[in-house]
């Protein structure tokens, strides 16, 4: 497999790189995985860019960067997160990505049922080019954090017993647990957002992959009850995040912190993996603004933390220009999206994920 990025790492860096791909492949570990379609593109899963966050996060040792790696390519295959990405619920994916459910254009927005609500991308990206993405830390409760136990997607492997139904009606829904889904919300991210940042036109340093994103969680409504309800979940995710999908984080920005975060963060700090909570940073109101202005364009930045870009947590992407004459469309479409090749080699969007006991397998743009 060919490294396809033109980069400008150090020697260091791209001899490490080099000797990294080479135990990979000795491993086997450079094909296609259990899950992924003929013509799924392999971001995130062992493209260069991948593999180059998984030697950053060891810190250029190969050796070290292959265990990782290896660890984080058996979960992928235990937990079957490839397969259950395509074929989510979409409105179950919709409920843990957000606030509001799935409505025809005409109606309004409805509240859904309890869910965790993970960080997504807003559609808009940093000065530098990173994704921007968005979490709202007053809508995770702990019922909200029980929400993964209703979560469904379709089973590629109905039974083979006559008297199970596996019509529309009565589909093989199985459930999953709170990991997997959190695998699944970071893998938009990764599968999506990242690559279609990386490859607008006007990004600083094209030539240099982009591998991190930052998240601003608005913590005006948290609560001191909410730390006590954050710790196993602040334990999963981010053990998760430093296993899985190293450096796709470059900042946890906490804005709007209340007077109380100190007594919080002693709550938490226990429970989150260290390697991510090196990333946080932590703002009072008066700080939000100064500090963001400095990353974020004011058009790119939410008014929630004194930008212009009317967003509120849970609304699908709202894609900025550039990204938009990329893509030849306005706009993206509810639930799981991935990468595929077309046969002139062009990247496409596809919508997947199933509706009404139907898996998706639908166009939405063609990245030009």
């Amino acid at each position: 497999m060919a490294m396809d990025h033109d980069c400008d790492e150090l020697p260091k860096e791209k001899a490490a790189l080099a000797t990294f791909f080479q135990l990979c492949a000795e491993k086997n570990l450079l094909g296609r995985p259990d899950g992924l379609q003929d013509d799924d593109a392999n971001f995130a899963i062992n493209d260069e860019t991948t593999l180059l966050r998984f030697l950053r996060a060891r810190r250029h040792d190969p050796a070290a960067a292959l265990q990782q790696y290896v660890e984080a390519t058996h979960f992928r295959k235990d937990k079957q997160t490839l397969a259950i990405y395509d074929r989510i619920r979409v409105a179950d994916f919709e409920a843990a990505r957000g606030v509001v459910s799935i409505s025809p254009p005409s109606s309004p927005p409805r509240l859904t049922r309890q869910c965790p609500k993970y960080p997504h991308w807003i559609g808009r990206r940093t000065k530098s080019g990173l994704p921007v993405c968005f979490a709202h830390v007053g809508n995770i409760t702990k019922s909200s954090i029980q929400g993964w136990k209703d979560v469904r997607y379709l089973d590629p492997t109905p039974s083979d017993d006559p008297s199970s139904s596996s019509d529309a009606e009565n589909p093989p829904l199985r459930s999953i647990d709170i990991l997997q889904l959190a695998a699944l919300m970071f893998d938009h991210l990764t599968r999506v957002a990242i690559p279609l940042c990386a490859a607008v036109d006007d990004r600083r340093e094209k030539d240099t992959p982009l591998t991190g994103s930052v998240i601003l969680a608005d913590a005006s409504t948290l609560t001191m009850m909410q730390g006590f309800d954050l710790r196993g979940f602040a334990r999963d995710v981010s053990g998760l995040l430093s296993m899985c999908y190293p450096e796709i984080i470059d900042k946890i920005i906490i804005c709007h912190c209340p007077a109380y975060m100190g007594a919080i963060w002693k709550i938490v700090k226990g429970w989150i993996d260290p390697v991510t909570a090196t990333k946080l940073v932590f703002l009072t109101s008066g700080e939000v603004y100064p500090m963001l202005s400095e990353i974020i364009h004011d058009e790119d930045l939410p008014v929630q933390f004194g930008g212009k870009l009317e967003f509120e947590h849970g609304m699908l992407p709202d894609l900025d220009e550039s990204l938009r004459r990329a893509l030849g469309c306005d706009g993206l479409v509810p639930g799981p999206l991935k990468c595929v090749h077309d046969e002139q080699g062009r990247v496409k969007i596809v919508a997947v994920g199933c509706v009404d006991g139907q898996v998706r397998n639908e166009h939405v743009a063609t990245l030009e």
